[in-house]
């Protein structure tokens, strides 16, 4: 009986083995066709992408690439995260291996993150890439999807392949409207302006958090900044136009056009109307000072000067002594200071330069912006003195290790050493040196995460005919499809509030168009719009990668167009790799049953061992 046991734990070893060999699993792949234009000759090509899935550590092994641009690897890294934020699956059992069909030098641009995001959602919800469908379009670290170039030749080659349903930026959509109703009219293009929409899930008030401790902080502290920053326009005009009284002025027209929309659509409370005030005083204060040079623009000059370095004396006091534990909100506000701070210092060659020559033409040109990134501390200063119950802490040791390795994978891990010694230099060495050098990281990689959304941001951004009546059907539309609607729960109130300002600019841009008013858009809400929405994109994806409510991978490696291995094309819908896994599952009940089958067997006959040998030593001798 013992043999008998003992083949059967074998057997059950090696059916285990078996069904959690990576071989096995590596079986489980499917495929898209990714659009592209080829550099050299400009016509529209497709790339079958393989993507295998296997037990492992987190890790991206990309094949058939010797180089991929920051913008592609970025891409990547988003439709990795948000695969697992909208199916609350993890990748960080697994690895994947991408196969490029064929070998290629260089893969730049953002333009297969929509696809990819697909894939992988897929991949992880379904174990299939179904339905079989193919497109463009960059996608964000909010889940909107963005414009890209080469529509025309990107169409032609899925209609080529053999395609009829295709998915396009919305956008994108808009701007070929012409071309896919009469070239393009046998192929079904579905315009997406979020993410959800392709991936069947519901979008809308499920996706908005709560009202949390840190949205009521943020809207009190931010009444009496709005009440400050009002009276300080206000008394700016009366000043501009009593000594200047130019209503043709770049500056005259971008803060007037600001207060005009603040008196007709009140922006939301806290944040957005803090900066939309904030635009209007930057425009105005810059107006004086070059209208008025001699007059008021050198007390304001003079005043710029004074605040610069009180902020500075500010900042100094923050980062004296940085908590090592403490809410992600906090860690948020303090990432704020620290661009607010690179943004001062970065003019302290030219109030240096003012300081010993007094010459104030030197810094006119600047005094405005100097001015509001002062007065933009002082506000952050205040947010972070009164954040009241600032939640679950987090150890920033434990943030700075994350961030370090995260740095590593997209290839910018040099960059942090720069940003720690311009603020070393400029604050001093007082300051808390170690709590700075392990913020520093995660700011490196909020500011990279801000600037590639920003730059696909201000793509789709672009593309709307900003001041003509045809605007407001553009923005109507992206809103409809999705576009910087809910994609991704914000679980910070603090975050929250400040992409609002972003969602309300844009219908801002809408209405006014609609009205066919002809005032003009101001271009510093536009550029706000942008920029705001990226920074709260960013933040909140680093918090939910801090959080561990989505795994990074853990490296992401490229093996070179040389080592490209020669792979068995999946059938349509993986059917291949489903009686793998399927295959594969029937292995593991086995083994399973078997463990359970001789457990059982061994506990019976043990039992009956025993009852056997008591009767015979209960018998008489």
């Amino acid at each position: 009986m013992k043999i008998y046991a003992a083949i059967s734990a074998l057997i059950m070893v090696l059916l285990s083995t078996l069904a959690f060999n990576p071989l096995t699993h590596a079986s489980n792949c499917d495929y898209v066709d990714v659009p592209a234009v080829e550099s050299q000759s400009g016509r529209g090509s497709t790339v079958r992408v393989t993507i295998c899935v296997s037990p492992g550590s987190g890790v991206i092994r990309i094949y058939g690439v010797d180089r991929i641009e920051s913008d592609t690897m970025v891409s990547i890294f988003t439709a990795y995260l948000l695969a697992q934020i909208y199916s609350g699956k993890s990748f960080s059992g697994s690895d994947l291996s991408i196969y490029f069909g064929r070998s290629v030098e260089d893969v730049s641009g953002p333009s297969a993150g929509a696809l990819l995001t697909y894939a992988f959602y897929n991949i992880l919800a379904r174990g299939e890439i179904r339905p079989r469908i193919s497109g463009t379009g960059a996608i964000n670290l909010d889940g909107s999807v963005e414009a890209v170039g080469g529509i025309p030749q990107k169409l032609s080659a899925l209609k080529s392949l053999g395609y009829r349903s295709v998915f396009l930026p919305a956008i994108s959509y808009i701007q070929y409207s012409q071309a896919i109703s009469t070239r393009f009219s046998d192929l079904s293009v579905t315009p997406i302006g979020g993410i959800k929409a392709m991936l069947n899930i519901s979008t809308g008030a499920e996706a908005q958090p709560p009202r949390d401790s840190s949205l009521e902080d943020i809207e009190r502290v931010s009444k009496a900044h709005v009440e400050m920053l009002r009276s300080i326009v206000s008394s700016l005009i009366e000043i501009y136009m009593s000594r200047v009284a130019d209503r043709g002025s770049q500056s005259y027209r971008e803060a007037s056009a600001l207060l005009n929309i603040a008196s007709k659509t009140q922006p939301p409370e806290g944040y957005p109307s803090i900066n939309l005030y904030y635009l209007a005083l930057i425009s105005i204060a810059q107006g004086v000072v070059q209208g008025d040079l001699r007059g008021y623009g050198a007390m304001l000059i003079d005043r710029a000067v004074e605040l610069y370095n009180k902020s500075l004396g500010v900042l100094k006091e923050i980062f004296s002594d940085i908590p090592r534990n403490q809410s992600m909100d906090r860690y948020i506000v303090y990432m704020l200071l620290i661009e607010r701070a690179l943004d001062l210092i970065g003019y302290s060659n030219t109030v240096k330069t003012y300081m010993s020559s007094g010459n104030r033409s030197v810094l006119a040109p600047v005094a405005g912006q100097i001015y509001g990134r002062a007065l933009s501390i002082t506000y952050w200063a205040d947010i972070l003195g009164n954040l009241t119950k600032p939640g679950e802490n987090g150890s920033l040791r434990d943030i700075y290790v994350s961030s370090q390795r995260l740095l590593e994978t997209l290839g910018i891990a040099n960059q942090s050493q720069g940003i720690y010694t311009a603020l070393a230099n400029s604050l001093g060495r007082d300051i808390d040196l170690e709590g700075l050098r392990m913020l520093i990281p995660a700011y490196t990689l909020y500011s990279y995460l801000r600037n590639y959304s920003a730059s696909i941001r201000a793509s789709t951004i672009g593309q709307i005919p900003i001041g003509s009546l045809e605007a407001s059907s553009y923005v109507e539309t992206l809103i409809e499809r999705g576009y910087m609607q809910p994609q991704i729960t914000m679980d910070s109130g603090l975050l929250l509030n400040i992409y609002r300002f972003s969602t309300w600019a844009l219908k801002i841009i809408g209405s006014i168009s609609s009205a066919g008013s002809q005032a003009p858009i101001p271009q510093t809400l536009i550029s706000s719009l942008i920029g705001t929405s990226s920074s709260a994109s960013a933040l909140n994806i680093l918090a939910i990668i801090y959080s561990g409510k989505a795994s990074p991978p853990r490296a992401i490696e490229l093996s070179g167009s040389s080592q490209q291995p020669q792979l068995k094309s999946p059938s349509i819908g993986g059917g291949e790799g489903y009686y793998h896994v399927l295959a594969s599952n029937i292995l593991t009940a086995m083994s399973i049953v078997t463990a359970l089958i001789t457990t059982i067997i061994v506990i019976s006959t043990s039992r009956a061992r025993k009852a056997r040998a008591q009767t015979a030593n209960s018998q008489p001798s």
